[in-house]
C-alpha cells in the first residue's frame, strides 16, 4: 500500500506532525525503530515493577496550540491545576527546609519572602512580571516558523514584519530590555533581581539543561527566556501521559504506527524523495517522508551523500551535538523523605544544587570528557501522581544528571556507569534519607546510551545543541521552513526550530508548513 505521508520516528513531534497530517486526511504511517513509541518522552522499565515516565520530565512547555487542534483533553491528557500544584521543591544546602518555586508567580513571591525575605521575594514578583510582560511575544515568535532571510520574497518578509510588529508591541522599554538581556548570561541577568546564590541557581539549572553552558555563559538567557515561555502548565502523570493523548489522538485520525521498523534510507528517485527502505530490505513508498530524526541521522545517516550539495552537507556537519545529560533512575520501595521535615506528599519535582558557582564548577569537568563529582540534579517522583509506575507504597525517583560529556574521557562503561551513579546518590542523600539503603533496583542512561537506543547523534537531547547562532538558522539556513533541499522531503523534529524539550511545536510548525 502506498501512502501519502511517512514519518520517521514515534517521539512526541513525530506523532504531532503525524496526527496533524490524519487529521487533513491524508493517509500517514509513522516508523519507529524501538519496540515502543514516545522517544525521550517514553515509559522505560528500571526492574520488574517499576516503571519510569519519560527520560525527560518537564510538561510546562507543551504546546497548547497541539493541545487544542489534536483535541488531547478528550483523549486522556490532563493539566495540574493550581490547586495540586507542588511546585519545584528546592532543598536547602545544610539538610534544613529549603523553598518552592510555583507555577503560580504570585504564589512563588509570597512564599519566598516568607521563606528567604521580603527583598527576594518582591524581586521574583519583578521577575514574574518582566516574564509576563515578554511572554505572549516570544510565545507567538515560537509558534510561528522563522522566516527565510536567505529568500526575502513577500512571504518572508511578510513574516520578519510580523515579527517586528510583535516586538514594537511590547513598548519601548520592554522591546529594548528583552534585546539588551537575550545574549547575556544567565548569572548576569539573576544577579540584576536576586541577592540569594541558591534561588539563581535553582532558576537556571532548567534552562541549561541538555546545553554546552554554564550559567556564565553568553547566550544562557535566551534558553531561560524560551524556556519560561511555554503552557505554564504540567500534564498530570509526565510526559508519557501526553505521549499517550498523541498516539490516541493519531489512532483516532486514522493514522497507522508500525514498531520495530528501523528505517535505514529515504528513497530518492529523479532528484524526489519516494519512500524508504527498512533494516529488512522491504521498501515503504509515500508522496511525502517527513524524518523526526535529528539533522545528522536524517541527513548524513539516511541519504547517500551525493543527493546533496557539498554546502549543504558542511552545514549539517557543523551543527553542534554534544550531549551533556545523562539519566539515574531509582526504584525505591519506600517513598523518598526530603531532610528538614518536608513532607512526602509535598515532593513531585526538586532541584539539588548549591549556589551559582556550584553549578558552574559542575558544568567544567563536561569540557574534559570527566563525570562531575557534585552534579547538579533536576529531580522527578512521577509515583506521587502515577500509581501504574511503581508498587503501592514503594517509588520511583527520576533524575536528570547535567553536565555529563557523552565523549567520556575514560570511555562508557559498565564502571564509569556505576561510578555516575554512585556520585548520584551522594548528592541526592545531602538532601533525601536512607536512599541507597532503599533501592531495589536502577538504570542508568549514559548520553552514548541514548544514542544507540534513540538514535540521537551524540546523544543530544535537543537535536542540536541550543545557542544563538543555532536557533537564528535552526537546523541550516536552508531547512528553517520544514522543508528540505531534496523535494519530498521535510524534517520535523527537535533540531528544527524552536528547538527541544517536550514541547511538540517543531513537529506542529513543520505539519502547519507542509499543509
Amino acid at each position: 500500500m502506498n501512502y501519502d505521508v511517512i514519518v520517521i520516528g514515534a517521539g512526541h513531534n513525530g506523532l504531532t506532525t503525524a496526527a496533524l497530517m490524519a487529521k487533513a486526511r491524508k493517509r500517514v504511517l509513522v516508523l519507529e525503530k524501538n519496540g515502543f513509541i514516545g522517544g525521550l518522552g517514553a515509559s522505560e522499565e528500571i526492574c520488574e515493577g517499576y516503571r519510569t515516565a519519560g527520560f525527560l520530565h518537564e510538561t510546562a512547555q507543551i504546546s497548547t496550540n497541539v493541545v487544542k487542534e489534536l483535541e488531547l483533553e478528550s483523549r486522556g491528557l490532563q493539566w495540574v491545576t493550581s490547586g495540586q500544584d507542588t511546585g519545584v521543591y528546592v532543598p536547602g544546602l545544610n539538610g534544613e527546609v529549603g523553598f518552592w518555586l510555583y507555577q503560580d508567580a504570585v504564589k512563588t513571591a509570597q512564599h519566598l519572602r516568607e521563606r528567604l525575605g521580603k527583598k527576594e521575594g518582591d524581586a521574583y514578583a519583578r521577575y514574574s512580571e518582566f516574564l509576563a510582560d515578554i511572554r505572549p511575544v516570544v510565545q507567538k515568535m515560537i509558534s510561528s516558523p522563522l522566516p527565510d532571510v536567505s529568500d526575502l520574497n513577500l512571504a518572508s518578509l511578510w513574516q520578519i514584519g510580523k515579527h517586528a510588529t510583535r516586538l514594537r508591541m511590547l513598548g519601548k522599554k520592554n522591546m529594548l530590555e528583552l534585546l539588551r538581556v537575550t545574549p547575556m548570561c544567565i548569572a548576569d541577568f539573576l544577579n540584576e533581581f536576586f541577592e540569594n546564590e541558591q534561588l539563581k541557581a535553582a532558576i537556571s539549572l532548567p534552562a541549561l539543561a541538555g546545553t554546552y553552558m554554564g550559567p556564565w555563559s553568553p547566550g544562557s538567557t535566551a534558553n531561560l527566556l524560551m524556556q519560561t515561555c511555554g503552557s505554564n502548565q504540567r500534564v498530570v502523570g509526565g510526559p508519557w501521559r501526553f505521549v499517550k493523548a498523541l498516539e490516541k489522538s493519531f489512532l483516532d485520525f486514522g493514522g497507522k504506527i508500525l514498531c520495530h521498523s528501523h528505517v535505514t534510507k529515504i528513497i530518492v528517485e529523479n532528484g524526489k524523495a519516494t519512500g524508504v527502505e527498512l533494516a529488512s530490505g522491504e521498501q515503504i513508498r509515500a508522496d511525502k517522508i517527513i524524518s523526526s530524526a535529528d539533522p545528522k541521522t536524517t541527513f548524513l545517516g539516511l541519504m547517500a551523500p551525493q543527493e546533496l550539495s557539498h554546502r549543504f552537507m558542511n552545514h549539517v556537519d557543523h551543527i553542534r551535538m554534544r550531549g551533556t545529560t545523562a539519566k539515574v533512575s531509582l526504584a525505591l520501595n519506600r517513598p523518598l523523605k526530603f531532610k528538614g521535615n518536608v513532607s512526602v506528599e509535598d515532593v513531585e519535582y526538586a532541584i539539588i544544587c548549591g549556589t551559582v558557582d556550584d553549578v558552574e564548577k559542575a558544568f567544567d569537568p563536561v569540557k574534559y570528557g570527566e563525570l562531575p563529582t557534585n552534579p547538579a540534579l533536576q529531580v522527578y517522583v512521577p509515583s506521587l501522581t502515577s500509581s501504574d509506575v511503581a508498587p503501592e507504597g514503594h517509588c520511583v525517583v527520576s533524575i536528570l544528571v547535567n553536565f555529563v560529556p557523552y565523549g567520556l574521557r575514560e570511555g562508557w562503561t559498565a564502571q564509569s556507569k556505576e561510578k555516575l551513579l554512585n556520585n548520584v546518590i551522594s548528592v541526592l542523600e545531602t538532601r533525601a534519607e536512607n536512599v541507597r539503603a532503599n533501592i531495589v533496583g536502577s538504570l542508568v542512561q549514559s548520553p552514548l546510551d541514548l544514542e544507540t537506543e534513540f538514535s540521537i547523534t551524540g546523544g543530544q537531547i535537543h537535536h542540536g545543541e541550543h545557542s544563538l547562532d543555532q536557533f537564528i538558522s535552526r537546523p541550516t539556513p536552508d531547512t528553517v521552513d520544514y522543508s528540505t533541499p531534496i523535494p519530498g522531503l521535510y524534517v520535523c523534529g527537535s533540531g528544527c526550530f524552536p528547538g527541544g524539550g517536550i514541547t511538540g511545536n517543531p513537529g506542529y510548525l513543520a505539519a502547519k508548513s507542509i499543509l
